[in-house]
């Protein structure tokens, strides 16, 4: 028998047996004693008040023992799980929360009650609300970038192409994923201000670069192989052209159908036409043409 168990049996064993005894005195001292005394009214009023006060204590100690069962039974399943799964857990109910109410929507006591933990064993895996929106998003943006880095490229293709390829096909995970988008949206909409200062947020910065260095990798190959002209500040032309159409993304595509009535283009087409005017911007359409 685990041990906890067990001291919840011999608890509320002791508890038990503490009621009956107080029940029993208290029956003696205001039912059968004044009955020896004293014979009018009060003796029937003594012992309604005798029997009132076992029925409360009955049930106290049922709502108890029901209570002492519940949290043992939550310990009792943590106990079986490892940090690492246990954090899983966490991450993984936030993540279906947050992407199907949004993070403003969602409470940390739902999170708990949801991966079937004490709020006080969750709060030991997660600071608060914003922590765990971090890893959330570190996990999210990943999964995006994974579907853009398994496009597979010509090795024969130059620099120019595989950005070409490459972007758009960005594009096509983002317009696949509109729920993620949306989500990532809200995410840069809640923490603004001074950025936090914690392992999460710096592994989300790593997520981003990551995105930023394979998109420089194919700018710098097209520099060097001239489909791409000499650009003065190519890391920073790599952040124009990611967040310009990552931008345009998260602005028409969690309204898409909008915009084809607003302005009878879908977020898709927006989002190649602009993507596409910056790639023809640094093409080298003198060596293009030659090729």
């Amino acid at each position: 028998m685990n041990i906890y168990y067990f001291i919840v049996i011999v608890n509320n064993f002791f508890l038990f047996f503490l009621f009956s005894f107080v029940n029993l005195s208290i029956f003696l001292l205001f039912s059968i004693l004044p009955f020896l005394f004293y014979r009018d009214t009060r003796v029937s009023f003594l012992q309604h008040l005798s029997i009132t006060l076992s029925f409360v204590d009955t049930h106290v100690f049922l709502y108890y023992s029901y209570f002492i069962l519940k949290v043992g039974e939550t310990n009792m399943t943590t106990s079986r799980l490892t940090p690492e799964e246990i954090r899983s857990i966490i991450v993984q109910t936030a993540k279906k929360q947050f992407l199907e109410n949004g993070i403003a929507g969602t409470e940390m006591k739902e999170i708990a009650a949801l991966s079937n933990l004490s709020r006080s064993t969750l709060y030991r895996y997660a600071i608060d609300r914003s922590q765990l929106a971090f890893i959330v998003s570190t996990e999210v943006l990943t999964e995006l970038c994974e579907k853009c880095f398994s496009l597979m490229i010509p090795s024969s293709a130059n620099g120019f192409e595989k950005l070409s390829q490459f972007t758009y096909h960005f594009i096509d995970a983002l317009c696949d994923d509109i729920d993620k988008v949306s989500y990532l949206t809200e995410f840069d909409c809640l923490f603004r201000g001074a950025y936090p200062d914690i392992p999460e947020a710096r592994k989300y910065i790593d997520t981003i670069n990551r995105m930023l260095n394979r998109t420089a990798q194919f700018l710098f190959e097209g520099m060097a192989d001239g489909s791409i002209r000499q650009i003065e500040n190519p890391l920073f032309f790599t952040s124009v052209l990611v967040n310009t159409f990552w931008g345009i993304g998260q602005r028409v595509l969690p309204r898409d159908s909008h915009y084809e009535e607003e302005h009878h283009a879908t977020g898709r087409k927006l989002m190649i036409e602009a993507t596409t005017i910056l790639l023809n911007s640094i093409a080298n359409t003198e060596t293009l043409d030659n090729k």
